[in-house]
């Protein structure tokens, strides 16, 4: 017998190293797809947040918009209603 490492040891070793770096690749992998998704749950939380405050946003601004097109139209109705009230004054 001669004092080499058979053929076959040599092959067992080589794939128990790659088996090794893959499994270690495997493991930051798994760690890189857990960062991942709580980053993507935190954003889309994060978008539903922003979308409800939009939402509440639109509509104070369509309420005030609607108070004040309705103070709007009271107040052009009373100087409506002075002027026709001035006008007939004059005219009698």
């Amino acid at each position: 017998m001669c004092g080499c490492v058979p053929a076959t040891d040599l092959k067992r070793e080589e794939a128990l190293k790659q088996h090794k770096t893959l499994s270690q690749e495997l493991v930051s992998l798994r760690g890189e797809l857990v960062a991942a998704s709580s980053a993507c749950e935190k954003l889309e939380k994060a978008r539903t947040d922003l979308q409800t405050a939009y939402q509440e946003f639109v509509q104070k601004l369509n309420q005030q918009h609607q108070t004040d097109r309705t103070e709007l139209e009271n107040r052009l109705k009373d100087l409506y209603t002075a002027e026709c009230e001035k006008l007939q004054s004059i005219y009698i």
